[in-house]
């Protein structure tokens, strides 16, 4: 007997659920709206717009980028938000915390996969990749996960404060030049890369 679908997705998320008690939204952003989202210049209305796409159900992934404290969380967030509602396994995590479960993993034998549950996430957002220090381990971490995910065309929004050229750089920085580039690529390849610039938001509270 076939699984149905949303009987499918419901376990995806549990399993989701359980590693990131909850589907790890942040929680200083709960309870922020699309309203809530400032579109102070031209590229943040244009951000705002391509992320509430997302929201409604747009298959493209999406490369925010851009200084920090300029919203690219914010709409992540809103993503995964809105999507989570209309039922769609989502998994928004801090990329840095992701390769701490990694490595948590790897000495609990009872703790499930995190890799398998981030890897088959219909919607996953990996917030602040960048953030994580560059070592060749980190890049080849990083390398299987979003190869899987290109090759297996499934949605995945990124955050980051460098560019794909600065994130293939700082990747690099581990010594491990030619999986820096490969990240780079693939994230190209299945991402339309939205500029998020302008002042601060931390600093005008």
């Amino acid at each position: 007997m076939t699984m149905c679908k949303v009987e499918k997705a419901r376990r995806k998320q549990e399993k989701i659920d359980r590693l990131m008690e909850g589907a790890g939204l942040p929680p200083y952003l709960e309870g922020l709206a699309w309203d809530d989202f400032q579109e102070l210049n031209g590229g943040l209305k244009e951000a705002k717009m391509t992320a509430k796409m997302a929201g409604e159900g747009w298959q493209t992934g999406i490369f925010f980028h851009g200084p920090k404290g300029t919203g690219k969380t914010m709409l992540a967030y809103l993503i995964a938000k809105e999507r989570i509602k209309r039922g769609t396994p989502t998994m928004f995590v801090f990329v840095p915390e992701l390769l701490g479960k990694y490595r948590a993993a790897y000495h609990d034998a009872n703790m499930e996969d995190p890799s398998k549950i981030a890897k088959d996430a219909d919607l996953l957002v990996l917030d602040d990749i960048g953030a994580e220090r560059a070592t060749a381990w980190v890049a080849e971490q990083l390398m299987e996960l979003i190869n899987y995910r290109y090759s297996n065309r499934l949605q995945t929004i990124f955050t980051s404060n460098y560019s794909l050229q600065e994130l293939a750089e700082h990747l690099a920085a581990g010594g491990d030049v030619v999986s820096g580039e490969r990240i780079a690529s693939r994230i190209m390849g299945m991402t339309v890369a939205i500029p998020v610039t302008g002042e601060d938001w931390r600093a005008r509270e």
